[in-house]
């Protein structure tokens, strides 16, 4: 068997080609070999990814192996792919090496045998444009909601250094509290703060005293936070743009995305970074795979009649996984079937996190039958559930050229 064993750095490449086959040692058991049929290195850049293919061609190897370095490593997976090569990734960490040996052409042998002998778990990387363009928009919009979370924490951090503590009067950074610190930096009256967002003349007190400490922010201070007020403005309107893009491109999705949505706690928002980082079900033999994937199976260590469970693996999709915890969150509120299952493991002493998670993995392995089977989930919820978004937004040609003017373009409709 021939394989090429890729090592890609940022601006060049490795490529080891390997002749593999199985021999018998002294003992009589069988024994992997490569012998080196050839080598060469390569820019990464566009023309030199096409040489590497002749390169590949011209020693007749059609399978590829490479460990997955970031971005390095998607531009030379995707040209190659794309021109008929077999491609497979594989995690850095499962191509350690035991020794102080390390070279490029060692590194790229034990990746061989490695794959081979299928003692690493190779992948293959979701080539549908439709999953490619959900992906970068639902990371996307992951970015910008960290962003957003990091602007409100530096809110919180300058108002604790003047004892204004927001906590005492909103749970979050939401309209509200932003609203209040708005007109705190601003000089509003707590009439003219409470005009402009009614719902807060139920905290009138609460407002009263944040407004006793106005004199105790400094002119650098309140720049500071008029500068961050206009920054969460902007993200948040970043967000809401990319939001809409997302559910644009679901419409490409709308059969899988609806089944999706039949499952309590999974708007459309989370059924696409479902689908985005799924990459297609048909990458997944079985559900327990798909829970595998996401790490909501635990690891385990067997000797003997012992067996012990241990921690959650780290080597997964940590974003599948994050939004499968907050769905199980928001499923054991509304599902009379998952609430009873969180209940029966909370009675047997489990934690909360603990029991959240196996709610989790139940989640998973149902998407699993969900998408593979095309059937909906089926369940009576409780009253009061009721998703925030069902329906498929397409962009309108106002909105269109509203964005295309955003990027710099200049448009005229004739």
């Amino acid at each position: 068997m021939r394989v090429c064993g890729l090592d890609v750095h940022k601006s060049f490449i490795i490529a080891y080609i390997f002749d593999v086959f199985f021999e018998k040692d002294e003992n009589g058991k069988p024994v992997i070999e490569a012998v080196e049929a050839a080598w060469g290195r390569f820019e990464r850049t566009w023309g030199e990814l096409d040489r590497l293919a002749e390169f590949l061609d011209k020693n007749e190897t059609k399978t590829v192996v490479m460990e997955s370095s970031g971005p390095y490593a998607y531009m030379v997976y995707m040209a190659l792919e794309n021109v008929g090569f077999d491609m497979w990734m594989a995690h850095p960490r499962d191509n350690k090496t035991n020794n102080q040996q390390k070279t490029d052409k060692l590194d790229a042998e034990r990746l061989v045998k490695k794959f081979v002998v299928k003692e690493i778990r190779a992948y293959k990387l979701p080539t549908d444009p439709k999953i490619i363009k959900l992906k970068r928009l639902t990371r996307f919009r992951m970015k910008m909601v960290s962003r957003l979370v990091s602007i409100k924490n530096e809110i919180r951090k300058l108002l604790d250094e003047v004892g204004i503590d927001l906590k005492k009067a909103f749970s979050t950074l939401g309209k509200g509290a932003a609203a209040i610190i708005d007109g705190l930096v601003r000089g509003l009256s707590i009439d003219a703060i409470i005009s402009s967002n009614p719902s807060l003349a139920k905290k009138r007190d609460e407002i009263e005293k944040i407004l006793e400490l106005r004199n105790k922010l400094d002119d650098a201070l309140t720049f500071e936070l008029k500068s961050l007020l206009r920054l969460l403005r902007e993200i948040k309107r970043q967000i809401e743009n990319v939001e809409n893009r997302i559910e644009s491109a679901l419409s490409d999705l709308e059969r899988d995305a609806t089944l999706l949505t039949t499952i309590p706690g999974v708007g459309l928002q989370s059924a696409a970074v479902i689908l985005a980082e799924i990459g297609g079900i048909s990458r997944f033999a079985s559900p327990r795979r798909l829970a595998s994937y996401a790490g909501l199976v635990p690891s385990v260590y067997q000797s003997g009649d012992k067996t012990t469970y241990g921690k959650l693996r780290s080597d997964c999709n940590r974003r599948l996984r994050c939004v499968l915890y907050q769905i199980a969150l928001k499923a054991i509120r509304y599902s009379p079937r998952l609430r009873n299952f969180y209940e029966r493991l909370r009675r047997r002493g489990k934690a909360h996190k603990q029991a959240v998670i196996a709610v989790a993995r139940k989640i998973a392995v149902a998407i699993w039958h969900i998408l593979t089977k095309a059937v909906a989930w089926n369940e009576k919820l409780k009253r009061g559930y009721v998703p925030k978004k069902r329906r498929f937004k397409r962009i309108t040609l106002k909105e269109g050229l509203r964005i295309l003017r955003e990027l710099g373009y200049e448009v005229s409709v004739r």
